[in-house]
């Protein structure tokens, strides 16, 4: 195409090279972490966008290989399509999210069709800006667009999906993309193009101002319609969901009811991402539960004592009851979640005196790489390590801390006669994969330990058949000769509790078996734990 036929300069075409991809490759990114935030499975959610992202660029690209009659006409049409597409891609999925139980091949087939025609879209852009441009521009029309890309990936991860959230970063850039249309536009004879980007600048415009009330009520949508559909017969209502850096945070109230429609179990509930965390009904025999193993387990009158995750501060408020701790550091990342605890209408009642103790240190950091550097620089020794992480629930964000070189170092950072202690999902399959990844980290023994409410125990007397009736499973993880330890079993309880503790199981020999070990170079995904049964 003649120069002159250009609506700007060179460095301008360049410039909107650039825009272009970036906005692309930000699509992408939002529809791979909304199916994230929907599916789970971080990495085959990046990977298979990413791969079926760039196969669709092809076939876009392909598509153009003859030039077309009136290419800036055409490119200018692509941007508008793109920006409406990509603006409203987030919303659509969420709103089908409810398919995904119902219908979860419909959904899938949606979402990543929708994929796959941003990518088809994507893949036109080059071609087209070479045929505006004329000459031998190629290499640095897609050296610039590289580039663009390059951007778009740093800027999203970095600030659009930390500080916006999904649903307003997808009609900022939805909007950046429209503005290289309008921008194409000033020059042009294409009135009715004219018209229709600015109806559609403005309905944008709206919606940025709305964006974050629509993105509230999508989490509140999301969130109910999920949790719903984990208990069939019940009444959710959700309170408030607040996205942190690291996590969502959902608050709500549910009710179950029998097939008589009479309600029978009422609890006010924390979910963190799609696992839950925290019920009024059964937190304080958790926690109880969980710190009185490692108590009950060493003799040393005082303790130190290493809790990794726990950022609501109830077992280190537990530990700190016994009288017997000397020193706590806590590790947690996310330092939203810990201050949303501290001032909780309920729940801070029950945390307080860990916020203010000076016995407790929290360090607000990453888990994994906070014991890596203090298993290298071997600085500190604790009696006891309380793993307090949100289970593993259909999603892979966490699997790295459930490694085998995690609890290596872990182990590392034991007293030769410490202990390390963990909630274990009540899954014959999936304790054989915990049983050979604490083989294959250096612990040779384990106690498991069972939790019982004390409605449970008038109904039982002790009996290894009553394991029905449990509230929680534990394992104590021993790195040595278990010679010196008490070898307790029966009913124990620890001051004045609200369950009985049950060490029905004598100290076993961990033995390798044939189940896959889950390592950051090679991670088991059979850890991940489903919801839907």
């Amino acid at each position: 195409m003649n120069q002159k036929n250009i609506p700007f300069g060179l460095s301008s075409i360049f410039f909107i090279t650039i825009i272009v991809a970036f906005c692309s490759i930000v699509y992408e990114l939002l529809l791979a972490q909304t199916l994230t935030v929907i599916l789970g499975g971080n990495v085959v959610r990046y990977s298979i966008t990413i791969g079926l992202y760039l196969f669709f660029l092809g076939i876009g690209a392909l598509s153009c290989e003859k030039p077309k009659e009136y290419p800036l006409k055409t490119f200018i049409l692509l941007e508008i399509i793109l920006s409406i597409t990509g603006a409203f891609s987030v919303v659509i999925l969420f709103y089908l999210s409810t398919f995904q139980f119902s219908h979860p091949y419909f959904f899938l087939f949606i979402s990543h069709a929708m994929i796959a025609w941003i990518g088809f879209l994507s893949g036109m852009e080059i071609p087209l800006l070479t045929q505006i441009l004329g000459g031998n521009k190629f290499a640095r029309i897609l050296g610039f667009d590289y580039f663009g890309s390059l951007i778009g990936t740093i800027v999203f991860a970095l600030y659009l999906h930390s500080e916006l959230g999904l649903v307003t970063s997808s009609f900022v850039i939805a909007t950046l993309n429209l503005f290289v249309a309008i921008a194409c536009l000033i020059k042009s004879d294409f009135k009715l193009l004219k018209v229709f980007s600015v109806i559609l600048l403005i309905i944008f415009s709206v919606v940025l101002y709305f964006s974050q009330n629509i993105q509230n009520y999508l989490r509140f949508f999301y969130q109910n319609s999920y949790i719903s559909s984990l208990v069939p017969n019940s009444k959710i209502r959700i309170t408030n969901v607040i996205q942190t850096k690291y996590q969502t945070i959902t608050e709500g109230h549910g009710e179950v009811f029998n097939k008589e429609g009479v309600s029978f179990f009422k609890d006010h509930f924390i979910f963190l991402d799609k696992g839950l965390q925290l019920g009024t009904t059964w937190f304080k025999p958790y926690h109880q539960a969980f710190a009185t193993g490692g108590l009950l387990y060493q003799n040393k009158p005082k303790l130190d004592i290493l809790i990794l995750g726990g950022g609501d501060l109830l077992l280190a408020q537990d530990l700190l009851g016994s009288g017997r701790v000397k020193h706590i550091d806590l590790v947690d990342i996310d330092q939203e979640f810990i201050n949303y605890l501290k001032v909780h209408p309920y729940y801070s009642r029950y945390n307080q005196y860990a916020h203010s103790s000076k016995n407790v240190k929290i360090h607000v950091k990453d888990a994994f790489l906070w014991v890596r550097k203090k298993a290298i620089l071997q600085k500190s020794k604790y009696d006891l390590i309380f793993i307090d992480f949100a289970s593993l629930k259909e999603s892979d964000k966490g699997l790295h801390l459930y490694s085998q070189e995690f609890f290596t170092w872990c182990n590392q950072l034991l007293n030769s006669n410490g202990a390390m202690l963990s909630w274990v999902y009540d899954s014959k399959n999936h304790k054989k994969i915990m049983t050979n990844l604490f083989f294959e980290s250096n612990f040779k023994y384990k106690k498991e330990y069972k939790a019982y409410t004390m409605k449970h125990l008038k109904e039982v007397s002790y009996s290894p058949d009553i394991d029905n009736t449990f509230v929680q499973t534990f394992w104590i993880l021993s790195k040595s000769d278990i010679s010196n330890f008490k070898n307790l079993r029966g009913f124990s309880s620890y001051q004045k509790l609200l369950y009985k503790t049950v060490l029905n199981e004598s100290w076993i020999t961990l033995k390798a078996n044939n189940k896959k070990v889950n390592s950051i170079f090679k991670p088991n995904y059979n850890l991940i734990v489903s919801n839907k049964k």
